[in-house]
């Protein structure tokens, strides 16, 4: 497997032309709740990767492709007003989605705490 990128927790391995892994490197950390919220907000209509599979640590998905937003400003600064508002959108968008009720509340939020 070829790797792509690696992260804070996790690495992230190219699978097929359409579908890449994400691996935790703790074995003791599973994907299940990542692919929950990742489904929940695929279900409001959020731009986020289609999950294929998950089993302990792994989460096998949809591979988004393209330029990342810093790449695409670092070759054409001038677009960074453009870029805002894309970003500004997503945030929107986000926002937007209510929160499953199995999601755990923040510290001193409505409903408790975790």
């Amino acid at each position: 497997m070829q790797l792509l990128g690696a992260g804070r927790d996790a690495d992230v391995f190219a699978l097929d032309g359409g579908r890449v892994l994400r691996r935790y490197r703790d074995p003791g950390k599973t994907a299940d709740r990542e692919a929950a919220v990742m489904a929940h907000a695929r279900s409001h209509g959020l731009p986020v990767p289609e999950v294929f599979d998950v089993d302990g640590p792994d989460l096998v998905m949809a591979r988004a492709t393209g330029p990342t937003m810093t790449a695409a400003l670092a070759r054409r600064p001038w677009t960074l007003p453009a870029q805002a508002r894309a970003l500004a959108r997503v945030h929107r968008l986000v926002h937007a989605v209510p929160a499953p009720d199995w999601l755990d509340r923040p510290v001193g939020g409505p409903g408790g705490g975790r």
